[in-house]
């Protein structure tokens, strides 16, 4: 029988899969990243208080606030710079980047949450982030007749200064992760998780704004079609969250299997049905449900 955070986690996996293709369908060249973070946020803190008001802790800011700072400073600095390396570089190439962050987790829940997956586990988790990177490489370059070389050459024009930002860019993301079961540990619930999360990461997002001097942002931050591509982020946000407050699931095996989310987005997108490459992404979509497959044994 399936476990239920297994689910719980492709069920993440589907609605951020939804996310990216939403993303890139409604919001255009007039859209700062910022806004998006602004809405994702604001709808998140709007909709713990209206759903789970009554069973946010107020008072878990002083009990758990270094977690919760940790959490969110991680968090934004992730998000900070994934948005230094887009000015420079393409999407293209830095979005395969980040299926590369599930080596950092293996090694920081090790640490810092004493987990420690079966051999069957780890080996499950190494064929979604190869998976994973093979089919995101091969969406973002679906053009080419040769994907992966055309990546790599992008990646020889890296210097070691965006490589120094890039594997910090990883190891952060992965901190949060380990936080978000710290935060759990420590006997917080999802609802005040979520609140404390969200009016955290707003205060830092308005200080950042006011220092970059761009709080006019703010006022046209909120359409429709931004406010949606909110609402299905923190959906996605929610089931991760219910994976990870199981006691018995590891953060280590729970965010490979949201990985996942490369395959659904690459779906509900059309790409893998597109005949270029096919062989290739059915290659990577095999392998990747065999990771999923050894991580639930």
């Amino acid at each position: 029988m399936i476990e239920l955070w297994i689910l719980l986690a492709l069920i993440s996996a589907v609605f951020c899969g939804a996310k990216d293709i939403l993303s890139k369908k409604v919001l255009n060249n007039k859209t700062d990243p910022y806004q998006l973070i602004f809405i994702e946020y604001l709808v998140l803190l709007v909709g713990v208080l209206i759903f789970g008001f009554t069973r946010i802790d107020f008072g878990a800011i002083i009990s758990s606030f270094s977690i919760f700072i940790l959490k969110c400073f991680t968090l934004f600095c992730f998000t900070f710079f994934y948005f230094k390396l887009l000015e420079t570089y393409e999407i293209s190439l830095i979005s395969p980047l980040t299926n590369l962050s599930p080596v950092f987790l293996i090694i920081l829940s090790s640490v810092f949450l004493q987990e420690n997956p079966s051999v069957l586990q780890i080996l499950g988790i190494l064929l979604i982030i190869l998976s994973t990177y093979v089919l995101e490489v091969n969406i973002n370059h679906h053009s080419h007749d040769n994907p992966h070389k055309k990546h790599l050459e992008m990646l020889k024009k890296l210097n070691w200064k965006t490589i120094g930002m890039a594997v910090l860019m990883l190891f952060l993301i992965s901190i949060t992760g380990i936080s978000d079961k710290k935060i759990f540990i420590a006997g917080n619930n999802i609802a005040t998780n979520l609140f404390w999360t969200s009016v955290v990461m707003i205060i830092f997002l308005f200080a950042q704004l006011a220092f970059t001097k761009k709080l006019d942002l703010i006022k046209t931050a909120i359409t429709k079609e931004r406010l949606f591509v909110g609402i299905i982020t923190n959906i996605s946000s929610l089931f991760v969250l219910s994976a990870l407050a199981i006691p018995t699931a590891n953060v280590s095996l729970v965010i490979p299997v949201r990985r996942t989310s490369t395959l659904f987005a690459s779906i509900f997108g059309g790409l893998m049905f597109h005949e270029k490459h096919l062989l290739k992404k059915g290659i990577a979509t095999a392998v990747m449900l065999i990771g999923v497959v050894l991580i639930a044994l």
